[in-house]
């Protein structure tokens, strides 16, 4: 972990806590504060990948998110929360197609991760049968 981030682990650790919790507005202004506190180099993958879900939620910035959302995906494409968020953007965007393709391919990284497949079913893909 940087030695900026370091010192402020509070103000992203809020971010990700408001995010979250549903709570996207306050999330974004920590994610903001973050981004004060922290050059961009240093800031972690869920940073970038949050922060797009937060404009896309917040602010309506769409072409933002998902650029936001791909790149925490370069930077660690095995993380599970960055396919739910990018998946996330998607179905804000109205794009059910899109966002379920996200998901599969989480869902080929993550099998048992209970966000992914929860979207999935939200979204009105049933479960995979389960095999005896």
């Amino acid at each position: 972990m940087s030695s900026i981030l370091a010192r402020q682990p509070d103000v992203f650790e809020l971010a990700l806590y408001h995010c979250r919790k549903d709570e996207w507005h306050q999330g974004l202004a920590y994610l903001r504060k973050t981004a004060e506190l922290t050059p961009e180099k240093e800031r972690p993958s869920l940073y970038f990948s949050y922060l797009g879900q937060a404009l896309a939620r917040c602010e309506r910035r769409f072409d933002d998110a998902l650029d936001l959302c791909d790149r925490a995906l370069e930077l660690e494409f095995f993380h599970p929360e960055h396919y739910l968020n990018l998946a996330n953007v998607h179905a804000l965007r109205h794009d059910r197609k899109r966002a379920i393709r996200v998901l599969e391919r989480g869902l080929e990284r993550e099998p048992p991760h209970g966000g992914l497949r929860s979207f999935r079913e939200k979204l009105g893909v049933p479960q995979d049968p389960v095999l005896s």
